[in-house]
């Protein structure tokens, strides 16, 4: 029993130590597990490492719409207007109460005579922002351009009223006056707009603009050529330029004008209806009627390339050609008096006096003295 006793102890004595060596060892790596975070957290970090592990930070909807905008007004700088369409666009689907995206659209559609969607998205706009003179001025210049004066006026002095020392608001207000003939007023609104700014190239159109109406056409050619060398890349501006060579009668330098409207932006409607026009006073009908057919392919809505084309087929004495491009003229909005009474007279060649007698009827409500339409009555008198 002795010897087995004593073989037993050691055994035991073995197993403790064993036992206290895997305690120790447990709680040594506990502590190196708990301070490891803390360690961690102490030493430095490598240059760039949060900046390259942190997530990028997402933009807000607001940062986006400003950028659309932004991109937008630099669009516009480089004429690039369809980018520029495009950009305003996207501002105004990112956020429905973006103002100035959506009169700065506007501004955009009245240059290419979109005039009924330009007005609708200026009015928005004004709503939106009752209080921003940016705003009014460009519901100002659609609607003058509609040829709602009164309301145009209403919209410009709001504007004058909200920011005074902006050139732009008195500009637009200038034109509404000029159309408005109140000449004197139109005046005075332009010089100051230029005063205010003489770099702003609204400034310096819309005073040639009110010099324009009121016959002075080299001093209108002098402004308009100021307000292209600020912004050369806007067709209407050159427009402006080719109607005053041609009052002028200097058709030459008149048709390069329209041209480089049509170059400087294909989707203006208007630029190509004005070098049409040319082609129409040279008697080149074919080369005529391609220049209307294109404004109303860039433009569907685009009264007057109907009426212009239809006076293309009334000049070859194709009735029933006219027809239909004259009353989709007029069904447009189209205002001329001779879209109507050629219309009459379309009818009444075709004989069709029936129909005739109400358009020269309409061409007389619009111009009481129209010889034609009086001509025409008296055609259809005698049938």
């Amino acid at each position: 029993m002795d010897l087995y006793i004593r073989r037993e102890r050691p055994r035991r004595r073995r197993w403790r130590r064993l036992v206290l060596v895997l305690i120790v060892i447990s709680a040594a790596a506990a502590f190196v597990l708990l301070r490891v975070p803390m360690v961690s957290q102490s030493l430095p970090l490598p240059d760039g490492f949060k900046e390259r592990s942190a997530p990028p930070a997402t933009p807000t909807v607001a940062e986006l719409d400003t950028d659309r905008v932004a991109d937008g007004d630099r669009f516009v700088q480089e004429g690039k207007l369809d980018s520029a369409l495009a950009a305003y666009r996207r501002a105004t689907e990112l956020n429905p109460g973006n103002a100035l995206a959506l009169a700065r659209w506007a501004r955009i559609l009245t240059w290419r005579r979109q005039l009924k969607p330009a007005v609708e998205k200026a009015r928005h706009a004004a709503e939106l922002a009752p209080e921003n003179a940016e705003v009014q001025a460009l519901l100002a210049q659609a609607l003058d351009w509609d040829s709602q004066i009164d309301a145009a006026l209403n919209a410009a002095h709001r504007a004058t009223e909200l920011a005074p020392a902006s050139a732009d608001a008195h500009a637009y207000l200038a034109e509404a006056l000029a159309d408005k003939g109140r000449w004197n007023e139109a005046r005075d609104a332009a010089s100051k707009a230029v005063e205010l700014d003489p770099n702003s190239f609204v400034a310096q159109r819309n005073l040639g603009y009110t010099r324009e109406l009121v016959g002075n056409l080299k001093g209108a050619l002098e402004a308009y050529q100021t307000a292209i060398n600020l912004h050369p890349r806007l067709s209407y501006l050159y427009i402006d330029a080719g109607r005053i060579l041609k009052a002028m009668n200097k058709s030459e330098e008149a048709l390069a004008q329209f041209k480089q409207a049509a170059e400087v932006d294909p989707n203006d409607p208007a630029a190509h209806d004005y070098v049409g026009l040319m082609y129409f006073a040279a008697n080149d009908l074919k080369g005529a009627a391609a220049q209307f057919q294109k404004a109303i392919s860039v433009s569907p809505d685009y009264a007057n390339g109907y009426g212009h084309l239809g006076q293309t087929y009334f000049a070859r004495k194709q009735w029933e050609e006219a027809l239909p491009r004259y009353e989709q003229a007029i069904s447009l909005g189209a205002t001329s008096v001779e879209f109507y009474y050629q219309l009459g007279f379309s009818y009444a060649y075709l004989e069709q006096c029936d129909k005739a007698r109400a358009w020269f009827d309409k061409a007389l409500a619009i111009d009481p003295r129209s010889g034609p339409a009086l001509e025409g009555k008296r055609y259809c008198a005698g049938k």
